[in-house]
């Protein structure tokens, strides 16, 4: 999509939105329409529009709802939103007739050369530390081990400040749908290991964290979880690496059927925030019972719950997610 249609429906759109300021070449800023903005003060503007790769996003700094610029309009000005629809079809209209069909993309192979747990022997440390964990078995094949994390880093060309430490280390990739690599995670599970435990690297500063990407089914309930470790415990799973469910929401899964899974952290003002967000917006999420004492998945799976039983009876939406999670965070 041209960035000048984009554009041209923030400049509309910026009409009606209070404060409403370009604040440099591709970032707009105003006042959320989503949370109303500071309450204190009447002129303060939280609400952006950005650019992110080639589209437009918005975020608000205060309530941290995030769209894309299509699911704003879809959700804040119908109407615009109907118009934006079929100005884009009329754009891939002309681009379709005008130009020659694309060579279809090939499957990039996966360029992690390591080891994956799957091969390594059952009394390597590897293979101990993913089946002490109760990891599931299709999950070992994707896992790779090494102790030279830099060594293999510098084959890819990736560089870190960190220096080698030959501690032990599970590798956990991330690819985009065509299976080329866009990162990895770098943990170290030795028990003394604190410095640099986790170390997340991307093959560009561009490259988005969404572990599992490359897995999911589009046409199935996809679940988006915290942890990469954790997606495994749930079918057709995506990890943010973060607690940010909402910016990959956004981003790869707004017209999808989907379940937003925090970890169980009633004092974490991260996931409470975005958790609440996620409620605002009438999304599927999954409210822990209160005699939950596990954090994650993982935790769960290990104290000897059933995970997909567990997320399937405990999530809600609507007035009954706003309760439970009144009373969740005041775990």
């Amino acid at each position: 999509m041209s960035l000048w249609l984009e554009e041209k429906y923030i400049s509309l759109v910026g009409a009606n939105l209070a404060y409403f300021h370009k604040q440099s070449r591709n970032t707009y800023t105003f006042r959320c329409p989503f949370c109303g903005d500071s309450q204190k003060s009447a002129n303060r503007t939280r609400g952006y529009f950005f650019l992110y790769g080639q589209k437009y996003f918005f975020k608000c700094h205060n309530c941290n709802a995030s769209k894309s610029l299509r699911g704003f309009l879809r959700i804040q000005y119908p109407e615009l939103y109907r118009e934006y629809q079929l100005d884009v079809l009329r754009q891939e209209r002309v681009v379709t007739e005008s130009v020659a069909p694309p060579t279809p993309v090939i499957p990039v192979a996966p360029p992690v050369t390591l080891p994956t747990i799957a091969s390594l022997p059952a009394d390597h440390e590897g293979a101990l530390y993913c089946r002490g964990r109760g990891l599931p078995e299709a999950s070992l094949s994707h896992l790779h081990f090494t102790s030279e994390w830099t060594v293999w880093m510098a084959e890819l060309g990736w560089s870190y400040a960190l220096p080698e430490d030959h501690g032990p280390r599970l590798i956990l990739p991330w690819y985009d749908r065509q299976g080329g690599l866009l990162g990895a995670q770098a943990r170290r599970i030795d028990a003394t290991g604190s410095a640099g435990r986790y170390v997340t690297l991307k093959c560009d500063h561009e490259a988005d964290k969404i572990y599992g990407w490359d897995r999911v089914d589009y046409h199935r309930l996809i679940y988006v979880v915290e942890g990469p470790l954790d997606s495994w415990f749930l079918p057709n799973a995506v990890a943010s690496m973060d607690s940010d469910l909402l910016r990959i929401r956004d981003k790869y899964f707004a017209e999808h059927a989907a379940v937003y899974v925090w970890d169980n952290e009633p004092r974490n003002k991260a996931v409470v925030e975005n958790l609440g967000a996620a409620i605002e917006q009438g999304l599927s999420v999954v409210i822990w019972p209160k005699t939950m004492a596990q954090k994650d998945l993982n935790d769960m799976s290990q104290a000897g719950y059933s995970v997909e039983t567990l997320v399937r009876e405990n999530t809600f939406r609507g007035l009954r997610a706003e309760l439970e999670f009144s009373r969740w965070k005041l775990l």
